[in-house]
């Protein structure tokens, strides 16, 4: 996925601040231009990514539930949704 300068995209940009980027469309950047499907694939993915991360902290027992749960918290709050319990 290349998210060049030219695009209006920062090259420090965080995934949340990609989401949020304004980019005239009105759906926070996900607009279908071309790239909309390609970006959508690539948050499912790193979605379904961090799911499999967690899920393995858990069960190998580096975190807690009560840990993934305050992370789950954390994030959610820092991207304005409802958090998922663990």
């Amino acid at each position: 996925m290349d998210m060049g300068l030219d695009q209006g995209w920062r090259d420090d940009a965080s995934p949340v601040e990609l989401l949020t980027v304004d980019d005239g469309l009105g759906d926070g950047g996900l607009g279908d231009d071309g790239r909309g499907a390609e970006e959508r694939n690539e948050l499912h993915f790193l979605a379904a990514l961090c799911d499999e991360l967690m899920r393995s902290l858990l069960a190998a027992g580096v975190l807690s539930r009560a840990q993934l749960n305050e992370v789950e918290a954390a994030v959610a709050k820092r991207v304005g949704h409802s958090p998922r319990s663990w």
